[in-house]
């Protein structure tokens, strides 16, 4: 019985090493899969941002239009004419929707480059984790075989 010790421990240990390969394996795959889901939502995020906040400028657009048309009315029914500092606040108006408009669609586009740039790095992690997943169960397959190999008594010289 003692001569067969070591057999079973080098065998535990082979046993041992091939179900924690399987799982580094398995493991890295789901890394590997969630950082694919992530980097695909981050992507959708991109567009998202990019869509609403054009969404928004056009709006934007449309309120200012809406003003100057109620600016534009309020001075006909005082009979003010469209000149001088009446004519300075329709600009004025314009100008400043412009300056919405711009600020809307900068905005947009900058959370629309967070979301592209978080949408790589879970393409990078995802990369890793394919490396991963074919490395790390022939890592732990080659320690766990240098283990039972030394396991003292397996072989006698």
């Amino acid at each position: 019985m003692a001569a067969a010790l070591p057999f079973i421990a080098a065998g535990a240990i082979v046993g041992g090493t091939i179900l924690g390969a399987q799982a580094a394996g398995e493991q890295a795959a789901a890394t590997e899969a969630a950082a694919k889901a992530n980097a695909a939502q981050a992507a959708r995020n991109a567009r998202i941002v990019r869509r609403e906040s054009r969404k928004k400028a056009k709006q934007a657009v449309k309120g200012g239009e809406e003003t100057k048309s109620t600016q534009k009315a309020a001075f006909g029914k005082l009979g003010v004419l469209l000149t001088g500092s009446a004519q300075d606040i329709l600009a004025e108006t314009e100008r400043v929707t412009r300056e919405d408009v711009e600020a809307i669609l900068i905005a947009g586009e900058e959370g629309s480059s967070e979301e592209l740039f978080r949408a790589s790095q879970f393409s990078l992690q995802a990369q890793a984790a394919a490396k991963q997943k074919s490395l790390a169960p022939l890592a732990t397959l080659i320690s766990g075989f240098g283990a039972a190999a030394a396991t003292p008594g397996l072989f006698k010289t």
